[in-house]
Parts: structure tokens; sequence; C-alpha cells
């Protein structure tokens, strides 16, 4: 079975990532019908929702309610990000990475299993420090 931590970008950019979106998605699916399993921060939902509303106010964006709704239907086994504050900070001041990714990764740490994301930024800050990070097209499972 394949175990991932999976980042808001991913979820964001499925919901609103143009002709990425469709891709994205079926990834995710594959993951899930393959038997595995995605883990996250709980504050994804958080995270996630509220970069669907800044999506919402600036732009043609009209299925934030039914986007929620498949979010709150994903699969996600959560973690409550405040067991992870030490280590991210930990992350953070070592890789000269931003807090929130900093969470992600300490998750990914703490469970031994790679990091999906949607920001190249992240995947090129994170390359050649041990930390498993990988882009999300790359993730199709074999």
């Amino acid at each position: 079975m394949r175990e991932y931590v999976i980042d808001a970008s991913v979820i964001v950019e499925a919901f609103v990532g143009g002709d990425a979106a469709e891709a994205y998605v079926a990834i995710l699916d594959s993951i899930i019908r393959q038997g595995g399993e995605l883990h996250a921060l709980d504050v994804i939902y958080y995270e996630v929702a509220g970069s669907l509303r800044k999506y919402e106010l600036r732009a043609s964006y009209a299925t934030m309610s039914e986007d929620i709704a498949t979010l709150d239907d994903l699969a996600l086994t959560t973690v409550p990000a405040r067991t992870l504050l030490l280590p991210a900070v930990d992350i953070a001041r070592r890789h000269a990475i931003g807090i929130y990714d900093a969470f992600y990764l300490a998750l990914s740490e703490r469970l031994r299993i790679p990091l999906i994301t949607a920001d190249r930024r992240l995947v090129a800050t994170c390359a050649n420090k041990g930390l498993g990070v990988i882009y999300v097209e790359d993730a199709i499972p074999g």
C-alpha cells in the first residue's frame, strides 16, 4: 500500500488548476483506488477552504460549495498540527523553509512517507536535502 502526505496545494489545484486539475484528481483517485492512504494536517480543511474562497472572490469560480463537499468526502487521515509544532519549527530553521510547508514536512518525516505537493518551489527548495518531497505529477502510482 502506498502512503503519502498531501498538502493543501494539491487539493486546491485539483479544484481550480485549469488543465492540470483533471490530472491531479486522477492521480489522487488512482492512489486511493489502489489501496493507498493520504495523510494530512488537520488544518488542511481550513487552508483549502480559505484558498477556494479567495478564488471565488477574485475569479469566475462558481463551484466552491461542491468542491468543499468533495473535500469533506475525501478519505484523508489527519493529524493535529499542534503535535508537530516543535519538529516543524526545527525543519523551518534548518532548511530555510516557510513554516506552513515545514508542518507538512514534519508530518512526512514523522510518518516516514513522502510529501506530495503542487508547489514546484517547495520541490526545488527541498531537493538534495533528504526531505521526501514529490511533485504531484510524479506521484502517479505504478
